[in-house]
């Protein structure tokens, strides 16, 4: 389900690219110090995946026409 909806909505950005706006995704993931920037109210875990690095993605980071809304993820403390 997950893999469908960022299809549908790459598909979405792509259309709105063509259509003349700006359009920015980026599913967050990799250390979450590099992406906690990009990422709003976040889940943090003290169990499983690596310490320090995003588990997943929960939403997506987007920039629209230069309106920033943030992503969201769950990531592992890096105690």
């Amino acid at each position: 389900l997950q893999h469908e909806s960022r299809r549908i909505l790459k598909k979405v950005a792509d259309e709105a690219i063509n259509a003349g706006n700006e359009v920015r995704i980026r599913q967050l993931s990799g250390l979450y110090a590099d992406i906690c920037a990009l990422s709003k109210d976040d889940l943090q875990l003290d169990c499983g995946g690596i310490p320090g690095e995003v588990l997943t993605s929960l939403r997506v980071y987007a920039r629209i026409n230069q309106e920033e809304s943030p992503g969201r993820v769950i990531f592992r403390s890096s105690r």
